[in-house]
C-alpha cells in the first residue's frame, strides 16, 4: 500500500456572523475520515453497496445527503419517507459501521 491517503473533512454546527458575531450555535465540530488510495475503490464500492441497501430497505435516495440532524429530526431527504426513530436510528448505525470498516 502507498502512503498516500485521501481525507474527507466535513464540520458540524455554525460558527455565526463574523460581522454581526450573532448566530452561533452552541457546540461546532470537525470529522475527518482517511481512506488509503489504494482502498479507495474497495471503499468506494462498499459505500454504493451501501447506500442501494439503504435505499431498498428504507426508500432512501442513493445521493441524499444524510445529517445528523435529519435523522434525529426526520428532516431533508428523510422527512417524506416516514420513517420511525428506530429506523433513522439504525440508519444511523449502518453507516457509522460501515466506517469502522
Amino acid at each position: 500500500m502507498s502512503g498516500v491517503v485521501l481525507a474527507y473533512v466535513d464540520e458540524t454546527g455554525d460558527t455565526g456572523s463574523v460581522i454581526a458575531k450573532a448566530g452561533a450555535t452552541s457546540c461546532y465540530g470537525l470529522g475527518c475520515v482517511l481512506v488509503n488510495v489504494d482502498a479507495w475503490p474497495t471503499a468506494f464500492d462498499g459505500l454504493v453497496g451501501l447506500r442501494q441497501r439503504l435505499r431498498d430497505t428504507y426508500g432512501l435516495p442513493v445521493r441524499a445527503e444524510v445529517k445528523a440532524n435529519h435523522l434525529i429530526r426526520a428532516g431533508g431527504a428523510l422527512r417524506p419517507l416516514g420513517l420511525a426513530p428506530v429506523e433513522r436510528h439504525l440508519i444511523y448505525r449502518a453507516h457509522l459501521r460501515f466506517l469502522s470498516t
